[in-house]
């Protein structure tokens, strides 16, 4: 149980696998550094530590079965974050894992936006031509973590030890804030639940 009622995760970390690797001044993969300083960032920004976010580090590949345990965690989670990229295109894993997201979303009670802010939060790692995006993605601009200028395509996912990225992870930590605050005000607007006496009382009776 996380910070966000009625889930058992807060985040899903949904990436392709070959986003998650190592430059040569960094010690991890990317992903890893991302989660990393994602819960750190929220933790410091909500004073509690038992944020709860899945990211799984398992190498898949086109003859692994979409896992149960991940269709779980993906019904029990109040919001996704996908890591767009070519390879993420490509991953047929990837795409069950949002399609399932999706589908839950709209009949989990909440339903996919939360007030104005998607439950599908999307950062982009590579300035990727719009044509080729995922039609969960439409009409939404997603946060951008490469380093290309707009007006270029592809370039490169940003360093993590840059200041770039520290800026847009701070985008990235308001935007889920947003939705955190979003889900507990829906919380609160649930109508309490109604007492009910039991048949069995007499304490009111006249003897």
């Amino acid at each position: 149980m996380g910070l966000i009622p009625n889930f058992d995760y807060d985040i899903f970390i949904s990436y392709a696998h070959k986003d998650n690797t190592t430059v040569a001044e960094e010690k991890e993969g990317w992903v890893r550094r991302f989660y990393i300083d994602l819960k750190d960032k929220l933790i410091r920004s909500t004073g509690r530590s038992d944020i709860a976010i899945w990211w799984d580090d398992k190498i898949l590949d086109g003859n692994t079965y979409f896992d149960q345990t991940i269709k779980k965690g993906l019904d029990n989670t109040a919001i996704i974050i996908c890591l767009h990229s070519p390879s993420y295109i490509q991953s047929e894993w990837c795409e069950k894992e949002l399609n399932h997201f999706s589908q839950q979303a709209e009949n989990d009670g909440f339903g996919i936006m939360v007030g104005d802010n998607s439950r599908v939060i999307h950062v982009l790692l590579y300035n990727m031509d719009r044509e080729d995006w995922p039609s969960a993605f439409a009409g939404r601009t997603g946060l951008p973590f490469f380093d290309a200028p707009e007006e270029e395509l592809e370039g490169d996912p940003l360093s993590t030890a840059s200041d770039e990225f520290q800026t847009q992870m701070k985008n990235l930590r308001n935007a889920i804030l947003k939705l955190i605050k979003g889900f507990k005000k829906l919380e609160a607007a649930q109508p309490a639940p109604v007492a009910i006496q039991s048949t069995s009382d007499t304490s009111d009776k006249v003897t």
